[in-house]
């Protein structure tokens, strides 16, 4: 870390809080706004210029992820990843 010029460290710095913050207003930007003392306009010029998305910090975004990744895993097991959600409830089914 001591290569990292100040404003490298700035910039790690306010990524780790702006994420800890999403996490904490469920990826609400108006919240995470609003507690960090900024209007929202700004809350999101700064999560782009530092490449983060509110998305990712929403319930149903976690959920949508684990939900797929739960299925893409059982899917593979069952049918060797060939096929389809009908193909996986057929079978399901039997």
């Amino acid at each position: 870390m001591a290569d990292l010029k100040f404003s490298q460290h700035i910039t790690i710095a306010a990524r780790s809080y702006l994420v800890q913050l999403l996490d904490d207003c469920d990826g609400n930007v108006t919240h995470a706004a609003e507690r960090a003392g900024l209007r929202r306009q700004s809350m999101y010029k700064l999560l782009a210029r530092l490449g983060l998305s509110a998305d990712e910090h929403r319930p149903e975004a976690l959920h949508r992820k684990s939900v797929s990744r739960v299925f893409r895993e059982w899917s593979g097991g069952a049918c060797g990843g060939q096929c389809g959600p009908s193909d996986v409830a057929a079978r399901k089914a039997n």
